[in-house]
């Protein structure tokens, strides 16, 4: 299986299943294919806008919620990455939920226990911010 992700005509980022993938062999330049600062901010502001509408959307339906999971160590940036992602989003339609270390009633159970009560209700959004 492989993800790949367009960002123009010419250029791909793919990684597959399966094999390693080291970080370091990928150029410290790279812009994802956008010619300038102004071309990607343009972009920015169109996908935000588009963010936005689908929420609406999905807040209509009433019919599913969706369930972002970011994990990564500590002071690796998950708490700016929602900020910057999902600033477009309206906070009333959205739910973080930050998952620290385990509490004692938290490890008597299995471990997706803590995470049921998290999950987003019908035309919401949940993020599951973890450590």
């Amino acid at each position: 299986m492989q993800r790949t992700e367009n960002f123009s005509k010419d250029e791909k980022i793919a990684i597959y299943t399966g094999k390693k993938f080291k970080l370091n062999t990928l150029k410290t330049n790279y812009t994802g294919g956008f010619k300038s600062e102004k071309a990607a901010e343009q972009k920015l502001k169109a996908d935000i806008e588009n963010l936005s509408n689908l929420q609406e959307k999905l807040f209509a339906s009433d019919n599913h919620g969706v369930l972002i999971i970011i994990q990564a160590m500590d002071a690796a940036g998950k708490d700016s990455t929602i900020e910057h992602v999902l600033k477009g989003i309206n906070p009333q339609g959205c739910n973080i939920t930050s998952f620290k270390r385990p509490s004692d009633k938290e490890l008597s159970h299995d471990f997706l226990w803590r995470t049921s009560n998290a999950l987003p209700e019908r035309g919401m959004i949940g993020i599951f911010n973890r450590s």
